[in-house]
């Protein structure tokens, strides 16, 4: 074998679940597929419609999270939001973040559109 520039050995290839190879110094396996599917959002439970505020009475946003279904999905979901809502807003992963106070008009929107959705928070 020959060394790195910084004296780490080569490890010899691992293939990974989706087929490509993985490089590892140490020689530990990819985790297995069923553990990252029990690890992401949708399979966490039901969507939550939350509130943040930004630093010490700074703006208020409603975040919704968990949201199910294709990202694409979940971008027809924020822009029918935003526009129920009269606010603007961004979609960060599965989470949809609206600005403003708007969680009890989210929520009943997010009904009307056949996802269950609860409020969270105080």
């Amino acid at each position: 074998m020959v060394p790195f520039a910084r004296g780490i050995p080569d490890a010899p290839p691992m293939a990974s679940n989706d087929g490509k190879l993985v490089w590892s110094s140490r020689g530990v396996p990819a985790p297995k597929p069923a553990a990252r599917e029990a690890a992401s959002p949708a399979a966490c439970g039901r969507v939550r419609v939350g509130l943040e505020r930004q630093g010490r009475g700074g703006k208020v946003v409603t975040v919704v999270e968990n949201l199910p279904g294709h990202p694409e999905r979940i971008e027809e979901l924020a822009r029918a939001l935003k526009a129920r809502c009269g606010a603007g807003g961004t979609v960060k992963g599965r989470v949809v973040e609206i600005q403003g106070d708007h969680r009890d008009r989210v929520v009943a929107v997010l009904g009307s559109l056949g996802v269950a959705a609860v409020r969270s928070g105080g």
